[in-house]
């Protein structure tokens, strides 16, 4: 490392949108700015939004790619080893590819969440994953077991809109009902089922996210207590106490810690339906079973990557380097 290595990026990708961080070795942030998603299993253009989010991210520093000592990009999609390689392509064409690593959101996440300590964050935004890491360092995930959670936004509507189609819904799930046909343009649930067949008009990548971005309608429903709302985001809870539940078996402490990133699972109706999943539990009790202490993401994934730009090169993050990382910013928004 030369004297002019004196930066590192982290980087936050998911489906709809990405985080680009700069910062010194100080923990001063110098820059930060925003661009579409980087998983390309939703977004065509993931490439081209990581290329230019790190250079855009560098401009708006006043610093060079030279200037890199370490980058962390922490994308959705890096799931199987191979996953990383266009990620790692994007890089060597920049000529940072030997200062990086790309690793899953995930990591990131539960870095910026604990802080290196043992614990398990559920996604549920645009995509949907449960990972923990337990007391000896272990990496578990929910589908280590085969398991998925269906809490992801997508999936919320889709199962919303299945009931609809299908009749599975009461009379007080009219409001809903109506909202949910309204927003796709359509009169009737006969026109709904045909909008359906069709794709709903769109390519399959454009179709999910139409559809994750209406999720927020059923999860409020849900607060104000529509039943088909209720029954819909209690299932997708269930299924997700049953992934943290799944990857806690692997640690040995009584209690651990737990805690919620995406827009669906952070939603209040989801978050206290998760939570009071984990609470209950099957019922039956015995001295193993563990307590879960949720801890509140007040740092976010972008950070958690900073910081393990900052290891990747040998450097320590001190209490000072948090206090500055921590610190409230406004994201420079680029378009997206």
């Amino acid at each position: 490392m030369n004297n002019r290595d004196n930066i590192v990026i982290g980087i936050d990708g998911g489906g709809s949108y990405t985080r680009v961080t700069v910062a010194d070795f100080t923990g001063q942030i110098l820059a930060q700015v925003r661009k579409g998603g980087t998983n390309r299993l939703h977004n065509i253009q993931a490439e081209e939004h990581l290329r230019t989010g790190i250079l855009d991210a560098l401009s708006a520093a006043g610093r060079q790619l030279e200037h890199v000592a370490s980058i962390t990009a922490a994308l959705a999609g890096i799931d199987q080893p191979g996953d990383e390689k266009w990620a790692m392509e994007v890089l060597h064409e920049l000529g940072i590819s030997t200062h990086g690593q790309v690793v899953n959101d995930t990591l990131a996440a539960h870095r910026s969440i604990f802080l290196g300590r043992p614990g398990i964050v559920a996604i549920g935004g645009t995509g949907s994953l449960i990972f923990g890491i337990n007391e000896e360092g272990r990496m578990v995930r929910n589908d280590d077991f085969a398991h998925y959670a269906r809490v992801a936004a997508r999936f919320i509507t889709y199962e919303t809109v299945y009931a609809i189609i299908s009749g599975y819904y009461e009379e007080a799930d009219l409001p809903l009902v109506g909202l949910m046909l309204q927003h796709l343009g359509c009169s009737s649930t006969q026109e709904l089922a045909e909008l359906a067949l069709r794709g709903y008009g769109v390519d399959k990548r454009s179709q999910n996210r139409m559809l994750g971005d209406m999720a927020h309608l059923i999860t409020e429903a849900a607060d104000t207590g529509i039943p088909l709302a209720v029954n819909i985001c209690n299932e997708a809870a269930r299924q997700t106490a049953v992934g943290i539940r799944l990857i806690g078996a692997t640690f040995r402490a009584f209690e651990i810690l737990v805690s919620f990133s995406g827009s669906c699972i952070t939603s209040p109706y989801m978050k206290k339906a998760v939570l009071a999943q984990l609470k209950s539990g099957s019922g039956i009790k015995n001295e193993t079973d563990p307590e879960f202490v949720y801890v509140e993401q007040r740092l976010p994934s972008d950070i958690g990557a900073v910081m393990m730009a900052y290891e990747a090169v040998g450097r320590i993050t001190t209490d000072s380097m948090m206090n500055r990382l921590g610190q409230p910013y406004n994201i420079n928004k680029l378009e997206i």
